[in-house]
């Protein structure tokens, strides 16, 4: 029998992310680790696929956008075309705005990076969040389900069949990418030492995805 093809999601290890304006705490201490399993032999994933929000700068998630509302207030977000079609959430701070520091991917994890490989493993960058009026937290689709990125459709034409995750935060866009990633029928892991969250009291609660520690 041919062994799993595997793949490896490092969500938004961005600088606004780890020490900038949306600083999620300890996530600095996690780049080592990733690091390390991304020059892992012992793993040896199929293909590493680094996500980063990539927002212009009226993005509909940023506070600054609506008026007499705080970063963090409550928000929801409704389809343009189904009234019935919403998604309870928060505004941020302004945030991985195209163009800025805080964008970019940490470059202590892009180091090994030559023509577009890592030891040989095929790398690609996946950016969500990039239309004003479209908030993403998974990787593969918006919060409402409408708009989807190419993820799908490139791990299922390069045969991966398991997807491990790690990165930030861990109860938004980790979570929401492992959630998508299972029910688009891809055997999902989360590697739990290798992310930080945001509220300090959320733990996984889902019988589909894996948590696992490397």
């Amino acid at each position: 029998m041919s062994q799993s093809k595997k793949c490896l999601l490092i969500i938004d290890m961005q600088y606004d992310f780890i020490n900038g304006s949306l600083k999620v705490d300890e996530a600095e201490q996690i780049i080592p680790s990733i690091r390390n399993l991304i020059n892992s032999e012992q793993m040896k994933f199929d293909l590493i696929v680094f996500t980063k929000d990539d927002h212009p700068r009226d993005h509909i998630s940023f506070a600054s956008n609506h008026r007499d509302k705080k970063p963090f207030s409550e928000y929801t977000y409704t389809s343009e075309s189904n009234d019935n079609n919403n998604f309870k959430s928060l505004l941020w701070p302004d945030h991985c705005v195209v163009g800025t520091k805080g964008n970019e991917i940490h470059e202590d994890l892009l180091k090994e990076i030559t023509d577009n490989k890592i030891n040989g493993v095929e790398t690609l960058v996946v950016e969500k969040g990039t239309q004003s009026n479209r908030e993403f937290f998974s990787c593969f689709d918006d919060v409402l389900n409408e708009e989807h990125t190419d993820l799908e459709r490139t791990l299922k034409s390069k045969n991966i069949q398991d997807v491990y995750i790690c990165g930030l935060a861990y109860d938004y866009c980790v979570y929401n990418s492992a959630l998508s990633s299972s029910t688009l029928g891809f055997k999902t892991f989360i590697i739990d030492n290798m992310c930080k969250k945001i509220d300090k009291n959320w733990e996984l609660d889902n019988n589909n995805i894996e948590k696992i520690t490397l």
